[in-house]
């Protein structure tokens, strides 16, 4: 397989994963009790987040970043405009970026729900989804973070009232 190749059947893997979640989360909010959802909007966030990094996904090869985004944010500044294509170009950084909000989602979830903290502790992910100076691949960081989704939407699956 070729690079290109294998970066689209990384695409196609992930995205099918993400929009899965996504629509687990979806179901979650419609069945949720009105004054609880606030709590589910940093899950939203979060599933937005990662679907919109798995279109950009980066070779890992982040030596550049500060570099990228510099030229992403000259772009902002002279256009005043970012379309996907801009996304494309800058890739490695907007991938970064999604992801490191998905961690910062993640990190104020397990701030503020001690449950969920200890689910990703004992999954021994907690540090890979919560700070953004993980020592992972970008591709595996992002995989512990939908890992980190399904656990977060099981969780509040489970505080739903019976029926």
């Amino acid at each position: 397989m070729t690079d290109e190749e294998e970066t689209v059947a990384w695409m196609i893997k992930h995205r099918a994963q993400v929009q899965v979640e996504s629509f687990r989360l979806y179901e979650l909010i419609r069945d949720f009790p009105g004054a609880e959802k606030t709590e589910l909007q940093l899950g939203t966030g979060i599933a937005f987040s990662l679907w919109r990094a798995v279109f950009l996904p980066t070779k890992g090869d982040l030596k550049d970043i500060h570099e990228e985004g510099q030229k992403y944010l000259l772009n902002v500044i002279k256009t005043n405009n970012v379309t996907f294509q801009t996304d494309v170009r800058h890739a490695d950084w907007v991938f970064g970026y999604y992801l490191n909000n998905a961690r910062l989602r993640f990190a104020a979830l397990a701030n503020q729900d001690a449950d969920f903290e200890q689910l990703i502790t004992k999954a021994g992910i907690h540090d890979d989804v919560t700070s953004p100076s993980s020592t992972g691949s970008p591709s595996d960081t992002f995989e512990k973070c939908i890992t980190a989704l399904t656990l977060y939407i099981d969780h509040m699956r489970a505080k739903l009232p019976a029926d």
